[in-house]
């Protein structure tokens, strides 16, 4: 894996965090963009599982839990997605084979903490596509990014889970939010960041429209194996064979995602024989790209978009593409944010009416600039978001002490709260919490190494900054 290897003289190491160890098409993107930003840095891409990711990346994806404690990285990078209330269990369950999850469901719990760090390593893993510097002793002040990230879904999390999320928030130098509620989340709590649009935008830029031919017949609707199921199939099924508007087109099912929770094939199947079965004339088929940049194309070229996955929107909107949103919380407030003359928030009963909107002239006209503009707002963010890191202020001695400072207050504060915590269910009898098993908890009940740690790495990184100062 050439990403991984230690790079050529002064280029900065930056650690890129996401979801890319599984099939879903808006994080391979987000990876994909964020390394044409990206190209003057060595770059390890890394997700917080290990997978291969060779049928659709060309390469495998290492866990970044064993390499950001062996390793040093001047930056910490989430490249973006849903990550407020992703929970370890969670990602585990979307990341990890089948097989893995089995074992692990039917381990006790001290084998269970036992698999989980042989494959993520021992390091405190809170929000799993946020790593905490802090947690790493060699990158406990390297520069903290989450760039273009949704964090909304943390104001549903228990109030416990919520101050741990926040406090490892603060630990980040740059937060870019892509929607309104996560913004107001931070506001609310006195934290840093920007609201941009989404970096995968900025396909208007790195490839752009003339490249693709347009497909005039062509209507390509994705919907998650779970969504079907709330709905129910006969349901989505009769919605897209009595659309008159839907008639003249045809219809290609697209994968948005094979990982579990995301998009089925077996379930599209189901979908496209009731469609057939209602309507012997409708032309449906499921859509038979699989690569990222092979899916880009495909909306490019398509004559409308309909779905759940808010990338399907975004690429539909930085091609100039017609796009219908199915009803979804987080596909709302983002389409409320930027997009909000394309139709959002539909349901089946309605399906016909937003067809025939999204495709009108007057929703066209308004809407024409939209791409365009968003584009080159999400591309004049990535690329400040780059100099801001990258730049003269990565050995900048005074940067790193203030950094160091502000991360030692955060630290502490988390570690106050989990003794309160423990101290707490103590008090109300709970013989367990004498003996803390959350890692956060393990490091509360202990003196405050992580504070000894965390100076000695930032005196280091200020000598070195201070060389490079010399030097220049």
């Amino acid at each position: 894996m050439a990403r991984t290897e230690a790079p050529a003289g002064d280029r900065p190491r930056v650690m890129l965090v996401g979801a890319y160890e599984r099939d879903n098409f808006g994080d391979l993107l987000f990876l994909l963009q964020t390394e044409r930003y990206l190209r003057q840095a060595a770059v390890t891409a890394a997700a917080p599982f290990p997978g291969d990711m060779t049928r659709l990346l060309d390469r495998a994806i290492p866990a970044y839990g064993p390499l950001l404690a062996s390793e040093r990285y001047d930056a910490i990078w989430t490249v973006g997605g849903e990550v407020g209330s992703t929970s370890v269990l969670g990602a585990l369950r979307m990341s990890m084979p089948p097989g893995f999850v089995r074992a692990y469901d039917a381990a006790a719990p001290a084998d269970r903490q036992a698999m989980l760090e042989r494959v993520h390593g021992t390091a405190p893993m809170e929000s799993p596509y946020v790593p905490r510097p802090t947690a790493y002793p060699a990158n406990a002040t390297a520069a903290s990014v989450l760039h273009s990230v949704g964090l909304a879904g943390v104001t549903g999390l228990p109030p416990d889970e919520q101050a741990r999320r926040l406090e490892v928030l603060r630990e980040a130098d740059r937060i870019s939010v892509r929607d309104r509620l996560s913004s107001e989340l931070l506001a609310a709590h006195g934290i840093a960041h920007r609201l941009a649009p989404d970096l995968v935008h900025t396909l208007a830029v790195t490839r752009p429209v003339q490249r693709h031919p347009r497909e005039a017949d062509t209507v390509l609707v994705q919907i998650s194996a779970a969504h079907l199921r709330t709905l129910g199939v006969e349901a989505f099924a009769e919605a897209l064979a009595r659309s008159t508007r839907l008639a003249p087109y045809r219809i290609r099912l697209f994968l948005a995602g094979s990982a579990p929770g995301h998009d089925s094939v077996g379930s599209y199947e189901r979908l496209a024989d009731l469609v057939r079965a209602r309507r012997p004339d409708r032309d449906i088929a499921i859509s038979p790209e699989r690569r990222p940049y092979d899916r880009v194309d495909a909306i490019a070229a398509a004559r409308l978009w309909i779905g759940l996955s808010l990338h399907g929107r975004i690429v539909a909107a930085a091609y100039g593409v017609p796009r219908i949103s199915l009803a979804k919380r987080k596909l709302n407030a983002y389409a409320q944010t930027w997009d909000p003359d394309m139709p959002y928030g539909v349901t089946p009963e309605n399906l016909d009416d937003a067809v025939a909107e999204a495709l009108s002239p007057a929703v066209a006209a308004r809407s024409a600039d939209v791409g365009e503009d968003l584009a080159r707002t999400a591309d004049a963010e990535i690329r400040q978001a780059v100099t801001e890191t990258l730049g003269p202020s990565l050995s900048d001695p005074a940067v790193l002490v203030s950094r160091a400072a502000r991360r030692i207050t955060a630290l502490e504060a988390l570690r106050h709260d989990e003794v309160a915590r423990a101290r707490n269910r103590a008090a109300e009898g709970d013989g367990a919490a004498l003996v803390p098993q959350r890692p956060l908890e393990r490091l509360a009940a202990l003196p405050r190494p992580a504070t000894g740690r965390l100076l000695t790495s930032g005196l280091r990184r200020v000598r070195a900054g201070r060389r490079r100062h010399r030097q220049r």
